[in-house]
Formats: C-alpha cells, structure tokens, sequence
C-alpha cells in the first residue's frame, strides 16, 4: 500500500507498506521532500527511505515493470530493490529538446551489498533525455563489515532473511571488504513508431576477506550482468515484448586452506545464469493491466520454466478522480 500527499508546491510526503510471504509487514518507503525552482533549474531535496535514483530503466524494473520478475543482474547487486534510509540531492534542467539530472545521496548501507555494520554510502546518478533517447548511469561504493550469506544447501533451503555473522558461524560464510556498484542503461523510444528497445548493464566488485567456520582467504569478485528488452504496441490498448537476461561472474579466493571455504561459497558449482521472457500486455482502462508472461531460466544449473499471470489495479475513484 502507498500513500503520497502533495502538502503545497514545495513539500511533499510518501509511505509505502509492504509484506513478502510470512515475514512482517515493512516499511519501503518513509521521505518528505522539498521541490524549489529557480529559472530553468529544478531542486529536490528528499530525506527518510526511499529508492535511490538510478534511472528511467533500472529504478523501476521488476515488480510494477512491464515484466514480473525482477531481473537477474538487479538481483544481484542490490538483492531486488535497493531501498535505503538516507538523504538524496537531485537536480534538473529542462530544454526545448533535452533534460538532464543529477543525483546525489548518502545512504545508511545496511542492505544488500552492504551489512548491519555497513558505514555510509555515497551515491551519484547522471541521466540525459533527448528526442528519441534516454540514457542513465550510476556508482555507489559500500563498505560491509560482517556480510552473511548462508552456504549452499542441496536441499534448496531458502531465508527472507540476511544470517548474522556472530562468533559461531553455523552454516554461513561471512564477507567483510569493499563492495563497487555501478550500472548504465539506455532506452529507444520512438516517436515514429509504436516499439520502444531497453538496455540496462550492472556491475558488483567486491575485494576483501571471506571466511567461515573451517577457514578464511583474500576473496576478490567481478560481478556483471544485464538484459535487453523491446516492446511492440501492437494496438492502443495492446503490447507485446520480450526480454532476455544474462549473468556472470569471476571468482578469485587466495590463502591456506582455502579449498572447503570454496565449495561452502559455491564458487567450484558456479555456472553463469540466464533468462528469456516473452509477454503480451493488456489495458482495458486507463486503470486496469492485465498481463500474461512466460520464460525458461537457467540458475545455479537449474533449469526452470515458469508463467506468470498478473493484474494490476489503480482505484482512482478513492481520489475524487485525481490521478494517484
């Protein structure tokens, strides 16, 4: 559920609540931004969780995307949706043919990819519009301390939760080091004809120790990863698209004795991963998406095929007929 009110030309709130499975309701989002215009230039200051701006095309992909699932790269490096408590500084100047923004942000980094133990994260987003085109990139740097992640399990145990890394380290292996992100997107948006192309590019460095109950090793990791998409409206209430995604990695781990803390990581298993899905969009109303989906995917040597069937519903009439 997310409410946003629109307190003057200058201030404004929101807060978005949601729940995953059996875990607790949460907050995802909770800010109060100020907007202020001085000629051509537009100011926005937002403070309290929120996402930080990454652009047209990776900020929104998955959940409420075109696509249900969120794709593999976003999965990645940020563990689905980067959500942060923090402060974000964004400017924005409009042209008779071009926009450009920037964004700027500090971030408590105690979420994927970085830990509850994580120092602050400076954040930058640049992004460019003109005619047909848009273009986006970002960097962040995290600093975890205390990073867990639970070791492989041939039962395919699974946790909505990240494991602490206390004294025992009971089936984890922990990760304290340097995590870089950074991502580059593009979007084709013709005026001319009713198909649009999407391309979005991540990538996660990370370089310090990892260890665990049986041993420890100077760990160093490329991650990259990405998906193109191109959607055809085939009619005004109508579209038809695809998407196909890719994700690698190389692995690096030095030291004595370093063999089971490798098998425990999953690094001797590892096989690149991909997915390809084909959806066919349907909107009745200005308020009503309705939207069958189908793909294969390939992760951790699983192949799995699956279908989706969504529908999304805007109750306007709950506003006196102002848009939400």
């Amino acid at each position: 559920m997310d409410v946003g009110w629109r307190l003057n030309k200058t201030l404004g709130a929101n807060l978005a609540v949601g729940q995953h499975d059996s875990d607790p309701a949460h907050i995802e989002a909770a800010w109060l931004q100020g907007r202020w215009q001085f000629s051509r230039d537009d100011w926005l200051l937002t403070v309290g969780r929120q996402k930080p701006e990454l652009g047209a095309v990776m900020t929104p992909a998955g959940h409420m995307d075109r696509f249900a699932l969120v794709p593999l790269a976003k999965h990645m490096a940020v563990n689905g949706d980067w959500i942060d408590d923090g402060v974000q500084l964004g400017w924005r100047r409009e042209g008779p043919e071009q926009r450009w923004s920037v964004n700027a942000g500090l971030w408590n980094g105690q979420v994927f990819p970085g830990a509850r133990s994580g120092a602050v994260v400076p954040a930058l987003h640049a992004g460019w519009q003109g005619g047909d085109w848009a273009v986006d990139g970002f960097v962040a740097r995290f600093d975890a301390q205390g990073r867990g992640a639970q070791i492989n399990s041939s039962t395919g145990a699974h946790s909505h939760t990240a494991p602490v890394c206390d004294a025992l380290l009971k089936q984890i292996v922990c990760f304290d080091g340097r995590s870089n992100l950074a991502g580059l997107s593009a979007r084709w948006d013709s005026h001319q004809w009713p198909v649009s192309v999407s391309a979005a590019g991540w990538m996660r460095r990370d370089s310090g120790d990892l260890y665990s109950a049986n041993g420890s090793g100077q760990y160093s990791g490329n991650n990259t990863g990405g998906w193109v998409d191109a959607v055809w409206r085939f009619h005004p209430k109508a579209e038809w698209g695809v998407r196909t995604e890719r994700l690698v990695a190389d692995h690096r781990l030095s030291g004595a004795g370093t063999t089971l803390l490798a098998t425990e990581a999953g690094f001797n298993a590892y096989q690149p991963a991909r997915r390809t899905a084909w959806m066919l969009g349907y909107s009745p109303t200005d308020t009503v998406d309705l939207r069958l989906e189908a793909g294969r995917e390939s992760v951790a040597g699983i192949d799995a095929r699956f279908v989706v069937l969504r529908l999304v519903a805007r109750l306007d009439f709950l506003f006196a007929g102002g848009k939400p």
